[in-house]
């Protein structure tokens, strides 16, 4: 179940094989960004990546703007099988470690 997947996912049972940094990017940058990196991480069969947004310190409300959206963004998406903030080692709060799904090669 997933709570399995996300204990197994956060003890580094998949080492995270590429990251995203979306420090800095607006919404439509990190929007783009974020669906060229996956699309790429799918096509190469990468299982695990790290995705940092950051904690919003630098947004102009001090709100963290691409946390939520990061989050929505990996709600929606099929080829995402677990996701869970990152350890602190990682980025924390201020990242998520993505397990996408093993995909078949056509």
């Amino acid at each position: 179940d997933s709570v399995d997947l996300i204990k197994k996912l956060l003890s580094g049972q998949w080492p995270v094989a590429a990251t995203l940094d979306l420090h800095g990017a607006n919404s439509s940058q990190a929007a783009e960004r974020f669906d060229r990196f996956l699309h790429s991480c799918l096509e190469h069969r990468v299982r695990c990546v790290c995705i940092v947004h950051g904690k919003g310190y630098g947004s102009a409300e001090g709100t963290a703007v691409l946390k939520d959206q990061v989050q929505s963004w990996l709600k929606n998406l099929d080829a995402v099988l677990a996701f869970a903030p990152a350890p602190e080692n990682m980025g924390g709060t201020g990242a998520q470690i993505v397990l996408l799904k093993a995909t078949e090669t056509a």
